[in-house]
């Protein structure tokens, strides 16, 4: 389990795969000049599923750090949030459509 802290100074109990999934997708974010709101599939102190909503983006500060077993309790798993996330970050990547080219969708029209 992985304790996520936000810029805010917020934190919330989540899985190793989901917290690194979700800064995995603020890097790629930052890397494009993009931002999105991720709801965080999270383990609440009495150990139950909740979300925390999160708006992520190049000037997000977003960390993680490792739990205790006895504060964590059971790995929290979220395999399709996990994939989902993974699909975002793999679409920022791929190259914007002709129409977008030269607009403010396109993070850098000067190199084009």
């Amino acid at each position: 389990m992985q304790r996520m802290y936000y810029c805010t100074g917020t934190s919330f109990l989540t899985g190793d795969d989901i917290a690194h999934s979700v800064l995995e997708y603020a890097w790629a974010l930052a890397q494009y000049g993009r931002f999105d709101l991720v709801r965080v599939p999270t383990r609440r102190s009495d150990g139950s599923a909740g979300f925390s909503t999160l708006l992520i983006g190049p000037s997000s500060q977003i960390s993680s750090e490792d739990v205790t077993a006895a504060e964590a309790g059971d790995e929290f798993l979220a395999r399709e949030f996990v994939q989902g996330v993974k699909e975002r970050a793999a679409h920022l990547r791929e190259p914007l459509p002709a129409a977008f080219e030269g607009t403010l969708f396109d993070p850098d029209p000067e190199d084009q």
